[in-house]
């Protein structure tokens, strides 16, 4: 399993990458702002269901959040160009940051 500074920093990154403020991806998770922010400051780890649905907001698997599987591919269908673009942006920011770059 991934340290928990590393699933901080992605949940972060993605967050970032989709322009969305903590508070909004609060509201997908059906959750708080606190709540994103403690995830994202490793004071707490998300639940099951989060984690969930941190993946799927963000089209990554949860295997790859935790670390087990450091292979980022996701389904492209039904994304347009723009949204496979940005997909493409995470990973080349991820791989900078893991110094893979």
């Amino acid at each position: 399993m991934a340290e928990l500074s590393q699933l901080s920093a992605k949940i972060k990154l993605l967050r970032q990458s989709y322009g969305l403020t903590q508070e909004q991806l609060a509201e997908r998770l059906w959750t708080t702002k606190s709540v994103i922010s403690s995830y994202e400051t490793g004071a707490r780890q998300p639940t099951y269901q989060n984690l969930i649905k941190l993946a799927t907001t963000f089209r990554v698997s949860t295997d790859w959040l935790l670390g087990i599987n450091e292979d980022v591919r996701v389904s492209s269908t039904n994304l347009t160009e723009s949204q496979i673009e940005a997909v493409n942006h995470i990973v080349i920011e991820l791989q900078k940051a893991n110094g893979t770059l």
